[in-house]
C-alpha cells in the first residue's frame, strides 16, 4: 500500500513529535530524581524570583532572536549567489554543527560550575572552571578542525552528487576549520559570563558582531568583492574572531562577573528542595 510523502509537512511533524518525547522524559526524570519537588506550592508565584529570572534571561533570550534576525539577512544574500551556494552553505553548516555540540557541552559545564562558585563568592575558583572549560574545548575543537579541514569534502559528498556544490562545501569547511578554536572561545565563555550573572555583556557583542561585522561582512566579500561561499565563512570567521578577542579580554581583565548589589540572606529552608538557592548547602 503507497503511502503519500509528507515532505516538508512530515520534517515539521517529526520535530515537533520528537521534542514532545524528548519534554516529556525531561519532566518525568525531573520528577523521578526530585530535582524539584512539584507540590501545589511549587506553582505559586514568587515575584521576587521572577523578576530576577526575567532580568537574567530576557538579554540571553534577546541575543538568541538577533542572531536569529541576522541570519535571515545574510542568507538571504546567500540566495542571491545562486541556489547552488545556498546549498552547499547549508550542507557545510549542518555539518558543521557537530564541532557546536562540542562546545556546548563545555560551555553547560562552565556555566553550572562558575554559577555554582560564584555563589560561594569563590571567584578564582570560578575563573579557572571557566578558563580551563575554553581551554579543553579549544582542544577538542581544534582535532574536529582537522577533520573538517580534510575530510569535509568527501562528507558534503554524502549529501549531494553536483560537483559543483561539493566543491563549495569543501571550502566552506576548509574555512570554518581555521576558526574552530576561536568558536570555542565564543560559545564557552558566552556561557561562563551566562553562570556570572552576565548576560547583558553577551547580547551587545551578540548585535555588534551578527549585524555590524557578520552581514556587513558577507554583503562586502560575497556579493560586492564576488568571493561567493568562501567571502560567506570567511565574514562568519571575522564575526567569531571579533567576539572570541572581546570576550577573552573582558575575561582576563576579571570584567565578566557581576555581583549583586545586595547580600544574599541566608538560606535556612525547612526542606531539601524548598530554596534552589539552598541547593549548596546538601
Amino acid at each position: 500500500m503507497d503511502h503519500p510523502e509528507l515532505g516538508l509537512v512530515g520534517a515539521a511533524l517529526a520535530t515537533v513529535i520528537a521534542r514532545l518525547v524528548g519534554t516529556l522524559l525531561l519532566m518525568n526524570y525531573i520528577r523521578k530524581t526530585e530535582v524539584i519537588a512539584f507540590r501545589k506550592d511549587f506553582w505559586r508565584p514568587d515575584l521576587e524570583h521572577q523578576l530576577e529570572l526575567v532580568n537574567l534571561g530576557s538579554p540571553a533570550a534577546i541575543e538568541r532572536l538577533v542572531m536569529r534576525a541576522g541570519q535571515i539577512v545574510y542568507f538571504g544574500f546567500i540566495v542571491v549567489l545562486g541556489t547552488n551556494t545556498f546549498a552547499a552553505h547549508q550542507i557545510a553548516g549542518n555539518l558543521e554543527v557537530f564541532s557546536y555540540m562540542l562546545a556546548y557541552g563545555f560551555a553547560t559545564a562552565a556555566t553550572i560550575l562558575v554559577g555554582r562558585n560564584i555563589g560561594a563568592g569563590d571567584h578564582e575558583t570560578a575563573k579557572e572552571y571557566a578558563r580551563l572549560s575554553t581551554f579543553m574545548a579549544m582542544g577538542f575543537m581544534s582535532l574536529f578542525g582537522v577533520v573538517l579541514f580534510f575530510f569535509g569534502g568527501w562528507a558534503g559528498s554524502l549529501f549531494t552528487d553536483n560537483p559543483q556544490v561539493i566543491k563549495d562545501i569543501d571550502v566552506a569547511l576548509k574555512i570554518a576549520a581555521v576558526f574552530q578554536p576561536f568558536l570555542a572561545v565564543v560559545l564557552v565563555l558566552t556561557g561562563g559570563f551566562q553562570g556570572a550573572n552576565n548576560t547583558k555583556f553577551p547580547m551587545y557583542l551578540t548585535t555588534i558582531g551578527m549585524w555590524v561585522i557578520r552581514t556587513g561582512a558577507v554583503y562586502v566579500l560575497a556579493i560586492q568583492m564576488q568571493m561567493g561561499i568562501a567571502g560567506v565563512w570567511i565574514a562568519i570567521g571575522l564575526d567569531i574572531v571579533f567576539k572570541a578577542i572581546v570576550l577573552w579580554i573582558q575575561f582576563s581583565r576579571g570584567r565578566w562577573i557581576v555581583v549583586e548589589s545586595e547580600p544574599q540572606k541566608p538560606c535556612h529552608p525547612k526542606t531539601k528542595h524548598e530554596d534552589v538557592r539552598c541547593i549548596n548547602n546538601y
